[in-house]
């Protein structure tokens, strides 16, 4: 299996011209764009309660787009033993 990443203004680059080819995860293509958009916004080093909390609004939106059936996904910093998170 080959994987490859992509980061930083790049990856915004590469959503924006997949977006129109997107079927299965172009809401989650779009929540990346608009989060990205966002976050560019507010450069800092230290994020304020708002930026987190809209950190975490985007989060479970992700994480509710990407549920199948009844799993869901935790986060690994929330108290969850090993077992329990699905990577």
């Amino acid at each position: 299996m080959t994987q490859w990443s992509i980061t930083s203004l790049s990856a915004t680059k590469f959503i924006e011209a997949i977006v129109p080819f997107l079927r299965l995860k172009d809401k989650q293509a779009r929540l990346a764009l608009e989060f990205y958009n966002e976050s560019k916004k507010k450069v800092k080093y230290q994020r304020s309660k708002e930026e987190k909390t809209a950190q975490e609004v985007f989060f479970y939106k992700m994480r509710n787009y990407n549920v199948k059936g009844k799993l869901r996904l935790q986060r690994l910093n929330e108290e969850t033993a090993k077992a329990d998170v699905i990577v």
